[in-house]
């Protein structure tokens, strides 16, 4: 069964702003149901910081045996915005080539992150990286994602996943995630979202929001 998120958007539940650069997973590895909740899952955090221009704003990363920015951070007016920029992704197939998402993350998303906001990068993997010979290796393109100053959360979905790659893709174990199932995911979302607002909340120039009740997000 899939599950879309279609009700109305709720209030934003986190209290700081961040900038989110969401790293999803488009390939062979993950089903076209699944590829359906992964979005739906991503809508969730996104709405639990409430995106606009002047809070928190969210850009998306696709990646299968390239990688490509769907979504900007410069985009983010709105909630409504995102959601529908994110249901109109499509499903890329290939191999999984996270090292190339990292690198356009590096090179056309993070740069733009405001000065004294959190910058978080939410890596999404449903299977194994898919390396060729005599490109960047994983541990490295790794590092320099970090090196960004972007506190980098490695969620990975499913049995197929590598605990190896996910704990290269971090500084700190904590913020290495494990789901089952993306049906599991979805029902364990509000605690992921509270473990990405937590992070955000970590920073020491982070600012708390007061969040206008009457904005439509």
């Amino acid at each position: 069964m899939i599950i879309f998120l279609t009700e109305p958007i709720e209030q934003p539940t986190c209290g700081y702003a961040a900038d989110l650069t969401f790293i999803l997973d488009s390939s062979d590895s993950i089903s076209t149901d699944d590829y359906l909740k992964q979005k739906s899952f991503i809508i969730s955090i996104a709405r639990s910081f409430g995106i606009s221009h002047n809070t928190s704003r969210a850009a998306v990363v696709q990646y299968s045996d390239s990688a490509s920015v769907h979504f900007q951070l410069g985009d983010s007016s709105s909630t409504r915005e995102f959601e529908t920029a994110v249901h109109k992704m499509p499903h890329k197939k290939g191999p999984a080539r996270i090292e190339k998402a990292f690198d356009v993350a590096v090179a056309d998303v993070l740069p733009y992150g405001r000065t004294g906001i959190p910058q978080i990068a939410f890596v999404v993997t449903n299977g194994k990286h898919a390396p060729k010979e005599g490109v960047k290796a994983l541990d490295v393109a790794s590092t320099q994602l970090r090196r960004t100053g972007a506190k980098v959360i490695a969620l990975g979905v499913g049995t197929k996943v590598d605990s190896k790659e996910l704990s290269l893709m971090v500084d700190d174990e904590e913020r290495v995630l494990r789901a089952n199932s993306y049906d599991e995911l979805i029902l364990d979302r509000k605690n992921v979202s509270h473990k990405i607002c937590q992070e955000a909340g970590k920073f020491k120039d982070s600012l708390v929001l007061k969040i206008n009740l009457s904005t439509e997000l």
